[in-house]
């Protein structure tokens, strides 16, 4: 969807309302499919085991919930297929990936509303006097259906990077030991301007390093090359900041030294203060 349309009439109208969302979701759908290929990229063969064995357990459950409805011979509208479809999102393991997160969930609205709508025609028929409010009954499974599919396709959001920088915040003010210096720089991603693609590539790994597994450890570095004077020094600041983490910041004219096996021993201690 072009940037312009819907633009040319002003900043209103129904045409512009919808194109213009339009436009944001197919922007969404382009930065998801690069978010994919980027944790494609850089997760290791651990992290696409695990997501293997998450996709199968979850596609599991759902077999099994297509099987459960085929020998009860249950419809959408049953009480079987409510609890089924529940018990298995229950089970899914977590995280769950977000296509299966979201069919699911899609299934568990589906059932919700069909169930309140069988729950509806029930109470109308046992209970003659509720007919006259039946539109208003009618009313209330529609919002209840589309309430949970807002919160069905709300799996597709991802944890945006305040919060994760919140949640190494956290991590970190956990494991730091009372009495050791902290070296936090102020500075952050939105203290200067440009870089954006190099921003989030460096804040895609840092993401995934530093809030996966509990521990805010690095476990793979990030190798930053470029001309002099253009900015790898500020980004690696900047990153430190953004994930409120400690910086050390060496210059190799500080590591060398005229004596023999004294570089190597300023190296070791450099790396014993890191740790």
């Amino acid at each position: 969807m072009p940037r312009a349309v819907g633009s040319e009439a002003g900043n209103w109208g129904l045409a512009y309302w919808v194109c213009q969302h339009l436009r944001r979701g197919v922007d969404g759908l382009v930065a998801e499919v690069g978010f994919l290929q980027e944790r494609a990229r850089t997760a290791n063969s651990a992290q696409r085991i695990a997501w293997l064995w998450r996709c199968c357990a979850a596609l599991a459950l759902l077999a099994a919930l297509r099987v459960v409805f085929s020998w009860a011979n249950a419809t959408a509208g049953s009480p079987i297929a409510l609890v089924a479809g529940w018990f298995a999102l229950l089970l899914m393991p977590r995280p769950v990936p977000r296509l299966l997160l979201v069919f699911a969930r899609l299934l568990v609205a589906t059932f919700t509303a069909a169930n309140l709508g069988t729950l509806i025609a029930w109470a109308t028929a046992a209970y003659p006097g509720l007919k006259a409010g039946s539109g208003v009954l009618t009313l209330v499974n529609m919002a209840v259906w589309m309430g949970m599919t807002v919160w069905a396709l709300a799996a597709f959001r991802r944890r945006r990077a305040g919060a994760a920088a919140a949640v190494s915040t956290s991590k970190v003010a956990e494991t730091v030991n009372v009495g050791v210096e902290a070296n936090i720089p102020a500075v952050t991603f939105a203290s200067f301007g440009g870089g954006e693609d190099a921003k989030r590539e460096v804040r895609m790994v840092a993401a995934n390093r530093f809030n996966r597994g509990g521990a805010p450890v690095v476990r793979n570095g990030i190798l930053l090359y470029g001309p002099q004077g253009t900015g790898k020094n500020l980004l690696a600041e900047a990153t430190a900041g953004e994930f409120r983490a400690n910086f050390l910041h060496l210059r190799c004219p500080e590591l060398m030294s005229v004596g023999v096996g004294s570089t190597a021993a300023e190296v070791r201690r450099v790396f014993d203060a890191a740790a």
